[in-house]
């Protein structure tokens, strides 16, 4: 069973109940994963009269050595027996609000990121506040238009090969706080071994080559002409098309508006797609400190011995990233993502 803290919204922690909640954590950005996901729990009939337990109320749930898990109540809920609630992960707060008027920003991505937070923070604050920022000096300009900041945020990251964690964390005086930490690479070197066998702490569910394999890219600005369009030069990764033949594309970035933004996120685009990788989806048992390893972002060592692989390869062993974590508190497991460039 877990412990659920609700909030309320002024950020204090107004009440508390215990119901089995799987959760799941997200690495937010260029990987395919968009956020926005959530869980049903089940709860009893004299939690479900709890007067703080409202729609769009925010809650906590803690299991060290796993991450901290704060997410949203809201529709649907189930209100015929057994009674049931949703939770949407916490990004779905910035899904809620909607940027009123035009905004130009100038600065490094980080920047414009917070600047969207603060907007939807001014509506109503949502105590999402900057957490640990990636330092660059490159200052481009970008515009914050009207509509949802979060479909806007995620096209910016997804644009630019930035991440977004969202962690949350309260005080001693159990006020909750989400950091947005936003750079490229997040996470850390664990030099943790996962391993399936008998003797080892995961197993393998599904292991699948995935990527669209791009080893030669021109980008362009969203221009509708070819004559007003902005143009990178052609980037290529030799490497890659010694293996897998030469594979060209024309990617079109829109709202680009200058030439070295352009430039990056061609780069970008390239870095991402010039090789396939490897997406191994295990289930993490709680053995040893297995779980205080997991964290979206963070690097681990996998060794999956029974897998196949294009050039006759079987098994495989190399470093992986982490992108999704799901907690299934029945089992104690984690079903965990893991994504190794081949």
């Amino acid at each position: 069973m877990s412990r659920i803290i609700v909030y309320d919204l002024g950020n204090n922690a107004v009440d508390s109940f215990e119901a089995v909640c799987n959760r799941g954590w997200i690495l937010l950005g260029n990987t395919g994963v968009d956020g926005g996901g959530g869980t049903t729990v089940v709860i009893p009939n004299d939690v479900a009269l709890k007067p703080h337990l409202q729609l769009g109320r925010m809650v906590l749930i803690e299991r060290p050595p796993l991450p901290a898990w704060a997410g949203v109540i809201d529709t649907p809920w189930i209100g015929s027996a057994p009674v049931q609630l949703t939770l949407y992960n916490v990004e779905y707060l910035l899904s809620l609000r909607s940027a009123e008027q035009s905004v130009a920003v100038v600065g490094p991505l980080p920047s414009t990121i917070y600047e969207m937070i603060q907007i939807a923070n001014r509506q109503q604050p949502l105590y999402i506040a900057p957490g640990n920022g990636y330092q660059v000096q490159d200052q481009f300009p970008r515009v914050i238009e009207q509509g949802i900041i979060w479909d806007q945020m995620i096209e910016l990251l997804e644009n630019s090969g930035y991440e977004l964690i969202l962690r949350p964390q309260r005080d001693i005086q159990n006020r909750l706080t989400i950091y947005a930490d936003v750079g490229v690479g997040l996470g850390v070197n664990t030099n943790f071994l996962l391993e399936d066998g008998e003797r080892g702490n995961m197993k393998v569910i599904e292991a699948t080559i995935n990527g669209k394999i791009i080893n030669r890219v021109k980008g362009v600005s969203g221009t509708t002409t070819e004559e007003d369009q902005l143009q990178s030069d052609v980037r290529e990764d030799l490497a890659s098309q010694n293996i897998y033949r030469t594979r060209s594309e024309v990617v079109q970035f829109q709202n680009v508006t200058q030439l070295s933004t352009l430039e990056l996120y061609a780069q970008t685009y390239l870095n991402n797609v010039g090789r396939p990788y490897l997406d191994l989806t295990v289930d993490v048992r709680d053995e040893g400190d297995a779980f205080a390893h997991l964290r979206v972002g963070n690097l681990t060592t996998a060794h999956a011995s029974n897998i196949f692989l294009p050039g006759g390869i079987h098994g495989w062993r190399g470093s992986t990233r982490i992108l999704a974590m799901a907690f299934d508190e029945t089992s104690n497991t984690v079903r965990t993502t893991l994504r190794g460039l081949l």
